[in-house]
């Protein structure tokens, strides 16, 4: 069944999950109603359609995760709003487009997972400006362009998975840019250069086919 809108009535609700379970259709425009809500979590559902520009409505949002499901389209375009939120986990849908650079504006944010969608264009530079991140995921779309040199100021990232796109260039430096670097996927890209190996980090770096 799908996620009724009297969702909408619930006005104190703080914290909703429907995770692993079989709700379809959209995702409720209602949500954006919920000033309060800081954590939604709908991972595993079979939800399709866009990502509600109403959900940026829920400025007290901390945790986002709608990952593995069949959501499409763009991110929405107003997540400026979403100035308190410190996770998001949109992996394992049908997402396009490009990642916006209004990313700049999510301060607070730690873990960025967008894998396994079907983006496109460049990173970002604004990407930079979250100095927060710990982990940085967005393997296997269709992103392209060189490594972003802005990254090289994200200095707590300990996951970074650019595996499975179309990135170009010389190879990042990242033994002298990342010191808590622990998991870092670069494989089935177009890199070219010298690879320094550094130990504890787990490194996958084959070129693709």
């Amino acid at each position: 069944g799908m996620i009724p809108d009297e969702i909408s009535e619930l006005k104190n609700l703080k914290k909703f999950s429907l995770d692993f379970n079989n709700f379809d259709g959209y995702v409720p425009y209602a949500f954006g109603q919920l000033k309060d809500l800081r954590t939604l979590s709908l991972k595993r559902n079979k939800l399709n359609g866009f990502i509600p520009n109403d959900l940026c409505q829920c400025v007290a949002l901390e945790v986002l995760d709608l990952q593995m499901n069949s959501l499409a389209g763009h991110l929405p375009t107003q997540i400026e709003n979403w100035t308190n939120l410190r996770e998001i986990f949109l992996q394992k849908n049908r997402l396009t487009g490009s990642i916006p650079s209004e990313i700049k504006y999510l301060k607070k944010l730690t873990k960025l997972d967008l894998s396994e969608n079907m983006l496109t264009g460049d990173v970002p530079k604004e990407v930079g400006q979250l100095l927060g991140l710990t982990e940085l995921c967005l393997a296997q779309n269709m992103l392209s362009g060189k490594f972003p040199e802005e990254l090289y100021g994200l200095k707590n990232l300990q996951k970074l998975s650019l595996n499975d796109n179309d990135f170009y260039g010389e190879f990042p430096d990242v033994k002298n840019n990342f010191p808590n670097m622990s998991e870092l996927g670069l494989s089935n890209n177009y890199f070219t250069g010298h690879f320094e190996y550094f130990p504890d980090c787990v490194i996958s770096i084959s070129p693709q086919n």
